[in-house]
């Protein structure tokens, strides 16, 4: 069955990637944190826009003109620099928004139109900002338009911990910087927002990032040492095995 609702995100090559995954499974280790990031499924990305009330008859028009909105306009590079906490229960990892990134998301969000619905208000509306209210309220994304928050999301629970917030900023603060997205995609949304399966993509300029063109990294305090376990296979909670890298995958680099 087609999944009902998707996104849109830029997605990260497999050494940056893995290297928000090493530091966020500390957080689910250590706090519980959901989802648990993968290199095939759940894969850390930043969304340019929710979609959900998908058009599957115009699907494939539509991806054409996001492609060529990513042709035509600046893909910058992503500059990540804190973490935070957002209502309800949510922990991101920032971007800086500048004014080439939120063009490319409002030329994105205009081209959505025949794929989004406007959001119903519920119990956990009430936490948004009124900004955020209304642009759920018009395009049942909260983060859409003015309200645009680019960010890698970490994970969820319940509820505000300040410790996950400290935690992650000593992890992440030791990969803040400059990335270059691998791509971009429209993905099938997951649990918790994740990016489960990736339904179209387009590949962008690959130059390294900043922090992946050759420094050292050897991982985070609390990694047990061996084998990278973003490479290894091994069973998640619900049986799913997780090996290789998505980008690598998608675009046949070994």
């Amino acid at each position: 069955m087609q999944p009902k609702e998707l996104g849109i995100a830029l997605v990260f090559n497999d050494d940056d990637s893995r290297r928000m995954l090493q530091r966020q499974q500390v957080l689910v280790d250590e706090f519980g944190l959901q989802p648990d990031f993968g290199l095939a499924e759940d894969i850390p990305h930043l969304t340019l826009m929710q979609l959900n009330s998908v058009n599957w008859d115009v699907i494939d028009d539509y991806w054409q003109n996001i492609v060529r909105i990513l042709e035509t306009q600046h893909v910058p590079p992503l500059i990540f620099d804190r973490v935070i906490y957002k209502p309800t229960g949510w922990y991101f990892w920032l971007a800086q928004k500048n004014d080439a990134l939120q063009a490319l998301h409002e030329e994105i969000v205009a081209a959505s139109g025949s794929q989004t619905a406007p959001g119903e208000p519920d119990t956990k509306t009430d936490r948004f900002t009124q900004a955020e209210k209304e642009a759920y309220e018009t395009y049942g994304y909260r983060y859409a338009g003015s309200t645009f928050l680019p960010h890698v999301t970490l994970g969820k629970l319940d509820d505000e911990n300040p410790d996950v917030v400290r935690r992650a900023t000593e992890l992440f603060s030791e990969i803040d910087g400059e990335y270059r997205p691998a791509a971009c995609t429209l993905y099938e949304k997951g649990p918790f927002g994740s990016h489960r399966h990736a339904q179209r993509s387009h590949a962008l300029d690959t130059r390294s990032a900043v922090f992946g063109s050759g420094q050292s990294d050897h991982g985070p305090p609390g990694l047990a040492s061996g084998p990278d376990p973003a490479c290894v296979e091994r069973p998640d909670g619900d049986g799913r095995a997780r090996r290789g890298g998505f980008f690598s995958r998608l675009f046949g680099r070994k």
